[in-house]
C-alpha cells in the first residue's frame, strides 16, 4: 500500500532545511595539528527541517489548509508511520518550472484539461560501485535527459528494491563519460538495489521518512496557523511479504 505523502509547499515554510546526515568521529590530534576524521553510519540519513509554516484562514480554502494539516499529523502517528517527504526544491534540479502545455496542434485534451510537461527523464546504464546487486552503491553511470545541464549538488529520487520504497541522493561530482552518458558520485548510497534499466527521478524528488518532532498547531484567532515539523529518513527493515 502506497504511503501518505507530505508535501510540504502548500503550508509556505518560511525556513526549509535538508541534508544527509554523515556521523563522523575524530582521533588525537598529532603534534603537527593533523586530526583523523572518518565518517560513519553507512554513508548517511537524510534529516529535514521545516519551519515558520503560514496557512490557514477563514475562507473555505483557508479551512480545507488547516484541515489538511491535521490529518497529515494524525495520520503520521507521531511518527510511528513513515510518510514518503517531497523536497520543495525545484528550483535547484536540471528542470525548469512545471508547466502545462497542450498538444503538439495546440489542442487539450476532449476534457479541456492540459498535460505537465516532463523535465527531465533519466536511466542507469552501470552501476560502477556496490555490493551484489546495486546495493550500497555509491556511483552510477546515467543517460539524463533534462532541461537544464547537472552540475552536482542535484538529488534524485528511486524505489529502492526489496520492499525499501521511495529513496533519494544527492550528488556531489558529475563526470561526462561521452556518448550522452554521465557519471554522478552521490550519497547516501543506494538503498535495496539498483539495476541497469532503472529509471532515477530528477523531477519530484521524496523519500521515505518519519517525524522526530512534536505535534504542533498552534492557531492565531482560530484561524492562521504557524507550525513547524522534522522528519528523519525511515531505516527499519522493510516488512517483505
Amino acid at each position: 500500500m502506497a504511503l501518505r505523502v507530505f508535501d510540504p509547499c502548500p503550508f509556505h515554510f518560511a525556513d526549509q532545511d535538508i541534508r544527509v546526515d554523515i556521523a563522523v568521529i575524530t582521533g588525537e590530534r598529532s603534534l603537527s595539528g593533523f586530526q583523523d576524521v572518518d565518517g560513519t553510519g553507512g554513508g548517511g540519513i537524510w534529516l529535514a527541517d521545516f519551519a515558520g509554516a503560514d496557512f490557514g484562514d477563514r475562507n473555505d480554502a483557508g479551512r480545507a489548509e488547516t484541515l489538511f494539516w491535521r490529518a497529515v499529523n494524525g495520520g503520521m502517528q507521531g511518527g510511528a508511520t513513515a510518510v514518503d517527504v517531497l523536497f520543495c526544491d525545484r528550483l535547484h534540479q536540471p528542470v525548469l518550472d512545471s508547466v502545462l502545455v497542450p498538444h503538439s496542434d495546440g489542442t487539450p485534451f476532449s476534457d479541456d484539461t492540459l498535460y505537465a510537461s516532463s523535465g527531465a527523464q533519466c536511466v542507469v546504464v552501470a552501476v560502477v560501485n556496490g555490493q551484489i546487486l546495486g546495493n550500497a552503491a555509491t556511483v552510477l553511470d546515467i543517460r539524463l535527459t533534462s532541461e537544464r545541464a547537472l552540475l552536482a549538488g542535484e538529488r534524485f529520487s528511486y524505489v529502492g528494491a526489496s520492499g525499501w520504497g521511495w529513496r533519494a541522493a544527492e550528488t556531489y561530482a558529475v563526470e561526462d563519460r561521452g556518448g550522452g552518458v554521465t557519471r554522478v558520485t552521490f550519497s547516501p548510497p543506494i538503498r535495496g538495489g539498483v539495476a541497469v534499466g532503472d529509471s532515477l527521478d530528477f523531477d519530484t524528488i521524496r523519500c521515505q521518512m518519519t517525524r522526530t518532532s512534536p505535534a504542533s498547531n498552534a492557531l492565531s484567532d482560530g484561524a492562521f496557523s504557524t507550525a513547524t515539523i522534522s522528519f528523519q529518513e525511515d531505516m527499519r527493515p522493510p516488512v517483505l511479504p
